[in-house]
C-alpha cells in the first residue's frame, strides 16, 4: 500500500521510531512459543486487532460464561483473560515490584489454568497457533471488529498518550498504520481471515458498533454462542454491567493501575475520528481500506 504516499512522506516515516521492549531474537522466540502453543477445544478465544473493543468483549464473555459471577469478575481481566502474546512484558516498573506471571509469562500462565481457559489475541491471522490455523483444534473464537477509522485513532491516543511508545502526530502516525506489519500485521488481514470464517461453528464475528448500539442483542448472542441461557433479569443486569461509563470505573478493567493514569478505556464512541482526523486522512484510509477488502464479500462503508 506504499502508493498511497509519495517517497518524501515514506522517507519521514523511515525516521521515526517506535519504542520497543524486544530485540529481534526475542521476538522471534516469541512468535514460535505463540506458535506451538498447545491449544484445548475448551479454550475460549477473544480475537481481535488492537483497540477494537476486546477488553469489553473479555469481560462479557467471561461473565456470560461463569454465570454473572460478579464478585469473581473483581479480580483483574487480565488474570482471569490473559494475553496470549504478552510474554516478557516489560511494565517499567522498580526492580523491586514481582511482575505477575500473566504478563511476564502469559503462555505458562495459560497452560496452566483450569478448563474452560479464557484468553485473548491480537496476532495477525499467520502467526496463530499452528493447531487454529491447521483446524487440528477447534477452540470458540470471538473476533471482534471496529471502523478501522476509530481504531487507528483509538491506537494513535493509546501509544501516544498511554503507554507513550509513539510522539509523533496523528497525520504521520495513521500512515504507520496503514504500513503496519509484524507480530499484529495489517487491520483488514485481521479482519477479512476471520469475517471469511465467521459462518464456521467455532467462530463468531461481533462488532464494535453493535455493542454501542444494541448492546443486549449482543449479549444473547453471545449468550447463545457460548451455549449458556440468561434469564431476561440477568440479560439486564449484565448489559448494566457492561455499560461503557461502568467499564472506565471498573478498576478491574480499566487499567489505571497498571499504566499509573486513565485512558486506556477512553471515550468508547462510534465516529470520533470525524471530530479529531482531517478529511485527508479520512480519504486515504477509506481508499486503503477499500483496496484491502476487494476481491472480499466484505463490503466497506455499507
Amino acid at each position: 500500500m506504499a502508493n498511497l504516499f509519495n517517497e518524501e512522506e515514506l522517507q519521514i516515516l523511515k525516521n521515526e521510531h517506535f519504542t520497543t521492549n524486544f530485540d529481534s531474537e526475542t521476538m522471534k522466540n516469541i512468535l514460535q512459543e505463540i506458535k506451538n502453543f498447545k491449544v484445548r477445544e475448551t479454550d475460549v478465544i477473544v480475537a481481535g486487532y488492537p483497540r477494537c473493543g476486546t477488553t469489553w468483549t473479555q469481560e462479557m464473555v467471561w461473565l456470560i460464561a461463569n454465570d454473572l459471577n460478579f464478585e469473581k469478575a473483581k479480580i483483574f481481566i487480565d488474570e482471569r483473560f490473559p494475553n496470549l502474546e504478552v510474554i516478557g512484558f516489560n511494565m517499567k516498573q522498580n526492580p523491586a515490584i514481582t511482575i505477575p506471571e500473566y504478563y511476564s509469562d502469559s503462555i505458562k500462565f495459560i497452560e496452566r489454568m483450569t478448563d474452560p481457559r479464557f484468553y485473548k489475541t491480537h496476532v495477525k491471522p499467520s502467526l496463530l497457533p499452528d493447531q487454529i490455523l491447521t483446524g487440528q483444534v477447534k477452540p470458540k473464537m470471538i473476533y471482534v471488529h471496529r471502523d478501522v477509522k476509530d481504531a487507528c485513532l483509538s491506537s494513535y491516543h493509546y501509544l501516544k498518550n498511554v503507554v507513550k511508545l509513539y510522539d509523533g502526530p496523528l497525520e504521520n502516525y495513521y500512515k504507520h498504520y496503514i504500513l503496519k506489519d509484524g507480530l499484529l500485521g495489517n487491520f483488514w488481514e485481521s479482519v477479512l481471515y476471520f469475517w471469511k470464517r465467521r459462518h464456521e461453528e467455532n467462530v463468531l464475528f461481533i462488532t464494535y458498533e453493535e455493542m454501542k448500539n444494541d448492546l443486549l442483542e449482543v449479549v444473547r448472542r453471545v449468550a447463545t454462542f457460548l451455549d449458556k441461557k440468561l434469564t431476561g433479569k440477568q440479560e439486564i443486569e449484565l448489559s448494566k454491567w457492561l455499560e461503557f461509563k461502568n467499564c472506565q470505573n471498573n478498576p478491574a478493567l480499566n487499567h489505571n493501575d497498571i499504566y499509573k493514569q486513565s485512558g486506556f478505556i477512553r471515550l468508547g464512541k462510534i465516529g470520533q475520528y470525524t471530530k479529531e482526523m482531517s478529511p485527508e486522512i479520512i480519504e486515504k484510509l477509506d481508499s486503503w481500506s477499500k483496496q484491502c477488502v476487494e476481491g472480499s464479500d466484505y463490503d466497506y462503508l455499507n
